[in-house]
């Protein structure tokens, strides 16, 4: 009996204190609370207190008087309540509100929570779908996400939002809806109203809220489509490589100078250029600021320098000069703003004209290379007994005769590839491209991550259909070479194809300004001196 009592006791000391910590954890993060009533006070001790128009108090979601607000139908619209706070991602990048909605009417679309239109910012209103009135969390760009059918009674909602990796969840009653979403900030503020319906105990947090933390503001189980909840992190991976630059910089102080001229700035201004520092240089990192380092280099000189140029033009006393000048090399490459890369890759285009044009006979010569090498290993004889083989399935099929410059393209398609998922969706290609390349599709929830995955696949078929062709038609050895060959051919082609596109957007810039400059002097009207006709442009059709 006494030993029943006892694990009763620790059971309930094991509950309470589940209880409890559940409790404090619900206090982290808070930005604001709303019980709401007949004020709109904030009880999460910032005092963001809020401030009513034509509203009523009510009993609340557990039958208690004047415990919740009511908005009033008023002339040219409904009561609202207007929160003082910025709640766009510039100020909180994580964002979760709470609270409980009681709409009166469940045939009318209304807004709910809105901070300007709701199309473009952080936004709950009800919609249409398929003759139902439902929920809807505005997405931003990203559109909008669905909820469940808007019902009678009361309702709990949970807005969830995270900027950084461009997610959003709705939570209504017991289900989750998940999908993408990235806002842009309003300059209004948070305003609950533009219906007829009551709303209680609003809860602002400056982070995610769990699943178990929104059960315990629900009351109840939240089991519907509950693994749908979980964020993944793709994080903002320019942030990210800044970041780990930063802490590389901090720990590694002493650096030794890999370019031909560092500039060096004033230390105050950053402005004026006070001196620079060539190969073999050495300076030392005395401060680190937000996006400046104050260096120290000749003579005890003081100056500064950004964290960017120290990070790609110096390195640590103990790292290799030579990775750090490759890098800066190919990082060059592609810096479509200098002279010399386009001269480079003028350079480059010819050489990819020259394998064009030779395709077929460099092509020949792996051939006959292998050709060569078999009749060496036969012993060359010329009255040799000749056997003949029935050729295998590859040498039947390989050189693809109908389009036999194949291997040229590659580099085309994955250039294009690139910088179409980038136009179309960048946050999205840069997280695929950084995390999630994959064989096996994982965590692909938006059309360019299929888009790259497709094409992903594609170009690794055409690199096993390469290296299939290669050893077919030139053995090992030389198959080999030309696979490297090709290779490099085709890392030709991705480049040119690069610049090529930049240069397609120079001339359709050229070609736009030209057109509103045409448009801007044929707008004026003009009457000829001579004739009195009123034309347009710069000379009059009659008398020239």
């Amino acid at each position: 009996m006494m030993k029943s009592i006892v694990s009763f006791l620790c059971i309930l000391l094991i509950s309470l204190g589940a209880v409890k910590s559940q409790s404090d954890s619900l206090q982290i993060g808070l930005v604001a609370n709303y019980p709401l009533g007949s004020d709109a006070r904030d009880v999460g001790g910032k005092n963001h207190n809020g401030s009513f128009v034509a509203v009523a108090s009510m009993a609340n979601r557990f039958g208690e008087a004047r415990k919740a607000t009511h908005f009033e139908a008023k002339k040219g619209g409904y009561g609202s309540l207007t929160i003082p706070l910025d709640l766009n991602p510039s100020e909180y990048t994580e964002l979760t509100i709470t609270f409980w909605v009681k709409p009166d009417q469940l045939s009318s679309v209304s807004d709910i929570l809105t901070m300007g239109d709701k199309k473009l910012y952080r936004s709950l209103s009800t919609t249409r779908e398929d003759d139902n009135l439902v929920w809807r969390l505005g997405c931003g760009k990203k559109g909008e996400i669905l909820g469940s059918r808007v019902t009678a009674g009361w309702t709990f909602i949970a807005m969830v939002y995270d900027q950084t990796n461009e997610a959003a969840r709705l939570v209504v009653n017991n289900s989750v809806f998940a999908g993408r979403a990235s806002v842009k900030s309003s300059r209004q503020k948070a305003v609950f109203g533009g219906f007829q319906g009551a709303v209680d105990d609003i809860r602002i947090y400056k982070r995610i809220l769990s699943l178990v933390e929104l059960e315990a503001l629900s009351g109840a189980l939240i089991d519907q489509d509950a693994d749908e909840y979980a964020i993944i992190l793709r994080g903002d991976f320019k942030k990210e490589k800044a970041l780990a630059e930063r802490v590389e910089l901090d720990s590694l102080r002493t650096r030794i100078v890999v370019t031909e001229e560092l500039s060096i700035y004033d230390p105050e201004t950053k402005k004026s250029k006070i001196d620079f520092l060539t190969n073999g240089d050495t300076i030392r990192i005395v401060e680190m600021r937000d996006d400046w380092a104050i260096v120290e280099f000749k003579d005890a000189r003081r100056g500064s320098v950004s964290f960017g140029n120290l990070y790609d033009y110096t390195r640590a006393e103990n790292e290799s000069g030579i990775a750090r000048r490759i890098s800066n090399t190919l990082s060059d490459l592609f810096n479509f703003t200098k002279l010399r890369s386009w001269i480079f890759v003028g350079f480059l285009l010819v050489l990819l004209f020259l394998a064009f044009k030779f395709y077929y006979k460099i092509d020949d010569f792996f051939m006959r290379m292998k050709k060569d090498n078999t009749a060496q290993a036969s012993g060359g004889k010329a009255d040799a007994t000749v056997i003949e083989h029935k050729p295998s399935v590859l040498a039947r099929l390989f050189p693809l005769n109908r389009f036999r410059k194949w291997p040229l393209y590659m580099g085309a398609i994955i250039a294009t590839l690139v910088l179409g998922s980038v136009l179309l969706d960048q946050h999205e290609a840069e997280w695929f491209l950084n995390k999630g390349i994959s064989i096996f599709p994982k965590n692909y929830d938006a059309t360019v991550h299929w888009i790259l995955w497709g094409g992903m696949v594609f170009i690794l078929l055409m690199l096993i259909t390469l290296l299939l062709e290669s050893f077919t038609i030139a053995g090992p050895v030389w198959g080999a070479v030309r696979v490297v060959y090709l290779l490099l051919v085709n890392l030709i082609m991705m480049i040119v194809t690069f610049y090529l596109f930049i240069l397609v957007l120079i001339i359709l810039a050229v070609m736009f300004g030209l057109f509103l400059l045409s448009a801007a002097g044929t707008g004026n009207k003009y009457r000829c001196t001579r004739c009195g006709r009123v034309f347009y442009g710069s000379s009059c059709p009659n008398c020239g």
